[in-house]
């Protein structure tokens, strides 16, 4: 399965703040909803989003991304203590299992 979103950049000003939308959902939503945390423009990058439900309530989730499906950063206790640092408990991250995966060079 193919998953396929958008990202746009709102405010040239704040380029790390992206509207992201996933199977045309959230199209017509504006203000950013992805904050890239920390990325060495590689290897990796961390990313933060914040969704409310309902107005009472909010949805935090963050990830720690690589373009290898099996590497882990060197600096990986870094991006972890930079996430606990904006308050996020990364004691429940997993690590995404990356087997038979298609390649993206065979593309």
């Amino acid at each position: 399965m193919d998953i396929v979103g958008h990202a746009v950049v709102p405010d040239s000003d704040e380029p790390a703040r992206l509207r992201v939308s996933f199977f045309g959902d959230d199209d017509e939503e504006e203000d950013p909803n992805y904050l890239v945390v920390d990325t060495d423009y590689e290897t990796f990058a961390v990313v933060f989003s914040c969704r409310p439900i309902y107005t009472i309530f909010n949805m935090q989730m963050a990830w720690i991304l690589t373009r290898e499906a099996d590497a882990v950063p060197a600096n990986i206790d870094d991006l972890k203590d930079a996430l606990t640092d904006f308050r996020i408990d990364v004691s429940h991250f997993q690590k995404t299992r990356q087997t038979n995966c298609p390649s993206r060079r065979s593309k």
